[in-house]
């Protein structure tokens, strides 16, 4: 998954199986997924590296951290120069579970 492309196709595939969720891509590879009605915003970033930064912000962050962190565990999160939480993920599979756990909620 190193072509910018597939890695757009793969998130608007997780993003399609909920219906709550639209993805706004951005052509600087920082994909916003948001849910109508939230304050805030899920985002998906490929590192370069072979993994993901997703970050969290308003209060998709405060409803979604809690949940990211039952999955992924404390060791994977970090916390952005503005305060949001981060966590990089190296198994595309883990994003589409979070980008699941986003539209449930």
């Amino acid at each position: 998954m190193k072509n910018k492309e597939n890695i757009l196709e793969f998130i608007e595939s997780a993003v399609k199986k909920q219906p709550k969720l639209n993805l706004k891509p951005n052509k600087g590879g920082h994909h916003r997924i948001i849910n109508t009605g939230w304050y805030g915003s899920l985002w998906i970033v490929k590192t370069a590296t072979n993994g993901f930064r997703v970050e969290t912000t308003g209060t998709v962050g405060t409803s979604l951290n809690p949940e990211i962190r039952n999955f992924l565990g404390r060791e994977n999160e970090r916390e952005s120069v503005k305060g949001y939480k981060i966590w990089f993920v190296e198994n595309p599979s883990d994003v589409e579970k979070i980008i699941g756990i986003y539209g449930k909620l």
